[in-house]
């Protein structure tokens, strides 16, 4: 996995990875004591950890295409109570691929948020920003 720094000290991960920034657009601020903006980097940690299978799938299923994959992705979910994500969609892609947009769904589906159980249910959109490979 290479990475870059971009002028904002956004992290872009090069070759289909994603940059890993929020918006919260949810109800639930969980009691606790963690602040919310820590929680969030909670979830980008998770999200992180799962980049690598992200990439994986690109290549199984795109082969050479994986490394040409540029553009935005937007999706919102929810994570649950339970840790479970649920209700996840794909609300704008630039990718113009099926595919990849599959294996982002997918990947981030199965992806258990242990930080996030017992509180309450908080529903995200994640911008994924996706930089083709050089």
């Amino acid at each position: 996995m290479t990475t870059r720094a971009r002028g904002s000290g956004a992290r872009v991960v090069v070759v289909g990875v994603a940059s890993l920034s929020w918006l919260w657009i949810g109800a639930g601020c969980a009691a606790g004591n963690l602040s919310m903006e820590a929680r969030l980097a909670r979830l980008d940690d998770r999200l992180d950890a799962s980049i690598p299978e992200m990439t994986d799938c690109f290549r199984r299923e795109l082969g050479a295409e994986a490394n040409r994959l540029d553009g935005r992705v937007v999706v919102r979910f929810e994570v649950a109570g339970d840790g479970l994500v649920s209700g996840l969609e794909v609300v704008e892609s630039e990718l113009g691929s099926a595919e990849a947009e599959l294996c982002v769904s997918d990947t981030i589906r199965r992806i258990y948020f242990l930080e996030w159980v017992g509180r309450q249910p908080v529903r995200l959109t994640k911008p994924l920003q996706f930089v083709a490979g050089r």
